[in-house]
């Protein structure tokens, strides 16, 4: 009632950055979704550099953003069981994350409080931008890591769905750790495949450029405005 219900009733106008946030919100107002709008984040400018062709790593490195449960890393642990992989993972371990990782022989990297350009070159050192989260409001490490030209493997739900077009990412069932573990495999294994999936990324990714974003909000509140008039 505080944080949803109420002020929802005094609002003219609502923007959710994603279909699957306005799903929820929808709920809070009894099906009128007309009052919300979609209109995702935009990406940096400073992740849209020149991209450079590069050569896998040796061994290869993929790169997990985040360590919340919802974020999946329990399944990438099962997926690389027995690979010569380094996983960089950006966020706090728990010792039973820790345990699991030492215990299942897997190289890893822990890495806290990154500056922006910190985790920039986080994603330019890795080769793959593991993403399959099991819950999502957004989903900006897809984005980030399709800007900077890496290979992207995320999941095959909303929000996931409606940010990269097919061919753009990698999906996959974020409960399956087989299928994320052939996805890795491809990725390393087909270099034609992981080039389209960087040039594909990377047409996706500009879709979000700022000025974009900045137009469609421009346009919200025309309209906004002409109501009121």
């Amino acid at each position: 009632m505080l944080w949803f219900t109420i002020p929802i009733w005094w609002t003219k106008k609502i923007i959710a950055i994603s279909n699957k946030t306005r799903k929820d919100l929808n709920y809070f107002i009894k099906n009128n979704d007309v009052k919300i709008s979609v209109i995702p984040n935009y990406i940096h400018e400073k992740y849209l550099i020149d991209l450079k062709e590069k050569n896998l790593n040796s061994p290869p490195i993929i790169l997990h953003i985040g360590t919340a449960p919802h974020k999946n890393l329990i399944r990438l642990v099962d997926a690389v069981y027995g690979l010569d992989i380094v996983l960089h993972i950006v966020g706090i371990l728990s010792d039973e994350t820790k345990l699991l990782l030492n215990q299942s022989n897997i190289s890893y990297n822990n890495y806290l409080n990154l500056s922006d350009d910190e985790l920039i070159q986080m994603y330019l050192n890795s080769d793959i931008v593991y993403f399959a989260s099991t819950f999502e409001g957004f989903g900006m490490p897809v984005l980030e890591g399709q800007a900077l030209g890496i290979p992207v493997i995320t999941s095959n739900i909303s929000p996931m769905k409606e940010l990269a077009f097919d061919g753009s990412v990698y999906f996959v069932n974020p409960y399956a750790a087989s299928e994320i573990r052939n996805a890795i495999l491809d990725i390393l294994c087909n270099d034609m495949l992981r080039k389209n999936l960087i040039l594909l990324g990377r047409k996706n990714a500009e879709r979000y450029k700022i000025q974009e974003i900045i137009n469609e909000y421009s346009r919200i509140y025309k309209e906004l405005l002409n109501e009121g008039n």
